[in-house]
């Protein structure tokens, strides 16, 4: 049995220590990690914020090249999609096409695809659908 709740605590304390650099590897890791448990528990709000959180940490201090860059998007984008925040969900689609990712450039058009589709623009689905394959 996972003890996500224990797990937010240790996350928090990270996150509390004093003189703990903004640009620490440490608290990167901490955001991702906590925006994972906060998934797993299904609490969306609260996993948005620290993969948005996480996101903004790895482009300021770090490179934004790093593939994390991609798939903290990529993530942003499904929690919004899942929230029914679609317009924001195919913002961050749409800039992982820009970050041109191979490893999410794929799945992102799949994705925004799939967005067309329930909007019933099949000409921009199939656009999407074409390029995810």
């Amino acid at each position: 049995m996972k003890n996500w709740n224990a797990a937010l605590q240790c996350y928090q304390i990270i996150i509390d220590t004093p003189n703990l650099s903004e640009d620490s590897l440490e608290l990167f890791v901490t955001h991702s990690g906590r925006a994972d448990v906060y998934l797993n528990l299904n609490d969306l709000s609260n996993a948005l914020l620290s993969y948005e959180k996480a996101l903004q940490l790895q482009c300021q201090y770090h490179s934004s090249k790093d593939l994390s860059v991609g798939y903290f998007i990529f993530m942003i984008g499904c929690i919004n999609e899942m929230m029914g925040n679609i317009d924001a969900a195919l913002k961050s689609y749409q800039d992982i096409i820009k970050l041109d990712q191979i490893d999410f450039t794929y799945t992102a058009h799949q994705y925004i695809g799939k967005i067309y589709m329930q909007r019933n623009d099949h000409d921009t689905a199939r656009r999407h659908l074409i390029k995810s394959l």
